[in-house]
């Protein structure tokens, strides 16, 4: 890397086809440097450019300059535009891109620039976003990881490099041989480090967008080996552990959606990115850390609240589509993840996630339930009383046969449903005349005198059910 940032500053100062002055370098990575140039007639862009060494690979230089074919045809706001290619006097083909202030993501994979989990939330949110208008246009990215998240000074994240990205036409099989890994190890799924490309589908960029939130919520690369050789190997056949056991700061529900996302078996993901940016919503706003995107308002830059050491950030502030402007950029490292219990599957909606806490209830809403079951335990407290309790008849009213007070014959109380219907197997006659279920035929083995219909004189009042 160093010699390629060598070779990269002698461009600076230069004139590229006599129009673009080149005024400083920005980045520099594995295939190409970026530069901020001035075009002749005032206009600033980035320039970035294809290592002269590389140009001799059809492949790679096809690669380069298809990535702002695939760009402009996204059209979302979240895409940086490209607005011209060229080749250089030496041979190098450079794409002209929209020059932007801000800064990679790739400085907040590291412990000392960590983000807040809203701010990884919303930035979440809007990387799912443009995945889920790029899988619904036949694109796949392939290549999603910090150093191609560009963040704005305006909190409004750029996703870079579509130079590998697959469209569902056929020239994209002249592109891509089966059984050749292209891409990050440390951000690099399995089938993609297999290079399983049949196999290879919108699951691929669900599983490095949740790589991408594991780096920034844990503040290191979901997978470090000494070598790539080491990271591919472990991006094959190791999954990573939980983002809970790297960083217990955040919510459970968080968690989840993460550790979901990287499952190590494609079926045990979510589907498509749509459903993980529903799942994400639905888990922060169980966690009650929603973000900007989430909330409806403007999105938040992320230099002052997100870094918790922002006054240790040096370095340029302009910066472009292509390798990040931070050096160690390209240190490789591997992810994947424990998969979910066996068999488990995952449904075309948002799955139903755990949460450390719970969501804020109106306190009217509380009030008015409250109140409510209050009026139904009164109602019900009432009946059972009426029902098993009841007060007796007047003796004045209630004369059954000519019996009264003076008689001594008790005088009938309300039975409940099941003592009224009563059967010959369930009842005897008893010495005043009226059925008397046995005991254990009326709760609590009670006994209650049940006049007949049939006996009562004309003229007289009695209660039945």
């Amino acid at each position: 890397m160093s010699e390629l940032r060598e070779r990269a500053r002698v461009r600076v100062g230069t004139t590229i086809r006599e129009k673009w002055t080149v005024d400083a370098l920005l980045g520099v990575g594995g295939t190409a440097a970026v530069y901020a140039a001035t075009h002749r007639n005032g206009k600033r862009a980035a320039l970035k450019v294809l290592h002269a060494e590389l140009t001799g690979s059809r492949e790679l230089v096809t690669r380069f300059v298809r990535e702002g074919y695939v760009a402009n045809r996204l059209e979302h706001p979240g895409v940086c535009s490209v607005l011209d290619d060229d080749t250089t006097e030496d041979g190098s083909p450079f794409l002209v891109m929209d020059l932007l202030l801000g800064h990679s993501l790739e400085r907040h994979t590291r412990a000392q620039y960590i983000l807040t989990v809203p701010e990884v939330v919303d930035i979440g949110e809007q990387l799912l976003d443009v995945l889920a208008l790029a899988h619904a246009r036949g694109i796949l990215h392939r290549d999603i990881k910090p150093a191609n998240l560009f963040l704005t000074d305006e909190g409004r994240l750029k996703v870079l490099d579509f130079g590998i990205a697959r469209i569902a036409e056929p020239l994209d099989g002249a592109v891509t041989q089966a059984g050749t890994a292209i891409g990050t190890p440390a951000y690099m799924p399995p089938e993609q480090a297999r290079g399983r490309w049949k196999v290879v589908d919108a699951r691929t960029d669900v599983w490095a967008a949740g790589a991408t939130m594991f780096a920034l919520l844990a503040g290191r690369k979901p997978r470090r080996a000494e070598t790539v050789q080491e990271e591919l190997y472990l991006a094959m056949t190791e999954p990573v552990p939980s983002l809970a056991t790297e960083a217990p700061h955040v919510p459970g529900a968080i968690v989840s959606v993460v550790d979901c996302a990287m499952a190590f078996e494609m079926d045990q993901r979510f589907p498509a990115a749509d459903v993980m940016k529903a799942a994400l919503r639905q888990a922060a706003a169980a966690a009650g850390v929603l973000g900007p995107m989430s909330s409806g308002s403007a999105p938040h830059s992320v230099r002052s609240p997100g870094i918790r050491n922002p006054s240790s950030v040096s370095g340029p502030r302009l910066g472009v589509s292509g390798p990040p402007v931070d050096p160690g950029t390209m240190t490789p490292s591997v992810s994947s993840v424990l998969p979910p219990p066996t068999g488990q599957r995952v449904s075309a909606s948002p799955p139903s996630l755990r949460s450390t806490g719970a969501a804020p209830r109106s306190g009217r809403g509380a009030f008015y339930a409250a109140v409510a079951l209050l009026l139904l335990a009164s109602i019900g407290m009432f009946f059972v009383g009426r029902r098993y309790f009841g007060a007796q008849v007047p003796a004045a009213a209630a004369s059954l046969s000519g019996a009264g007070p003076q008689t001594g014959v008790p005088v009938a109380m309300p039975l409940p449903a099941t003592s009224a219907l009563t059967t010959a197997s369930s009842a005897e006659p008893s010495a005043t005349g009226s059925t008397v279920p046995r005991r254990g035929g009326a709760p609590g083995g009670m006994v209650y005198p049940v006049p007949r219909a049939t006996n009562a004189p004309a003229g007289s009042i009695y209660r039945e059910r």
